[in-house]
């Protein structure tokens, strides 16, 4: 079994949600001057506003605030990837094939930029119909896959559509199932999509347990992390940010897990855990946990 010490996740219709993980990969040197750190900080206050507008929905000021980040340090992969979510988003809501045109170079930069740092995958979060039918959405993110889908054989990486939970299709992806993947994926070049299952959004899905060996072939990694108990009305989390380390919870870990070894599945286990009282732990001894935890409820 492996377990995936860093993954690198970049996103075309919608970008993922700031977290310390993707902030820390801007780091002030040692040695710089008080002028560069000035630098830096406004630099990120620029990314975080960003992702802020980003998530609000007004795309017109992400797009302005990623493109002063990129003015300075054109190199930035986060800024490119909240720019060419924006970007889609925005020519998608407008009907602005300029803006969908734009946004698609930004992803492709973004899938350049991969292949430089070796990652195996790119995550693909599809964003959210945005007043169109489901059908149609569907053609678009088809559409935007095959269009990527030559970069991605160039560098030899995945790109990895993530499915979530329909309590997040408003805002996040449509792509709310199993079923609802797969359909996707029939459409596109099996060599180069696949699929990214996070065991947060997928863990209720109907005969899960039973249906792993089917989906195994076309898994590009397991993203771990725990449903915290007892869950909110109707089972809703607390907020976007409410998950809990491995165990705390009461998603079957040691089931799911296992049934992916089982099916021979041979990639790698992440731990991603979005959550406001996890993010302001203390980094060393969250290490440790997060490894107990796996020890205790993954390993096999």
């Amino acid at each position: 079994m492996k377990v995936h010490a860093l993954s690198v996740a970049m996103t075309f219709w919608f970008v993922v949600g700031s977290s310390p993980a993707i902030d820390a990969q801007i780091r002030i040197r040692r040695r710089q001057s008080q002028q560069s750190r000035r630098f830096n900080t406004l630099h990120e206050q620029n990314k975080m506003q960003a992702e802020q507008a980003h998530q609000k929905g007004d795309y017109p000021k992400a797009i302005e605030l990623a493109s002063r980040v990129l003015r300075f340090s054109p190199r930035d992969d986060v800024a490119f990837y909240i720019r060419a979510s924006a970007r889609v988003e925005l020519g998608i809501a407008r009907g602005d094939a300029r803006q969908l045109r734009d946004g698609i170079a930004d992803a492709r930069e973004a899938i350049r930029m991969a292949g430089e740092m070796n990652a195996e995958s790119v995550v693909i979060v599809s964003g959210a119909r945005s007043g169109h039918t489901l059908n149609h959405a569907r053609r678009l993110l088809v559409e935007g896959l095959r269009e990527l889908t030559d970069l991605a054989a160039e560098h030899d990486l995945m790109l990895a559509i993530q499915p979530m939970h329909s309590l997040f299709s408003d805002e996040w992806t449509f792509v709310t199932s199993i079923d609802e993947t797969l359909n996707i994926l029939s459409q596109c070049d099996r060599r180069y999509v696949g699929m990214l299952f996070d065991v947060y959004h997928l863990w209720q899905e109907p005969r899960l347990i039973e249906r792993i060996p089917e989906i195994v072939p076309f898994v590009t990694s397991v993203q771990l992390n725990d449903w915290r108990e007892p869950p909110q009305p109707l089972g809703s989390p607390r907020s976007e940010n409410d998950r809990c380390l491995l165990g705390e919870g009461i998603i079957p870990l040691s089931e799911i897990t296992r049934a992916f070894v089982e099916a021979n599945y041979h990639g790698y286990f992440e731990i991603e855990i979005w959550s406001d009282e996890v993010w302001n732990a203390d980094y060393d001894q969250l290490l440790h946990l997060c490894r107990r935890g796996f020890d205790a409820f993954c390993r096999h």
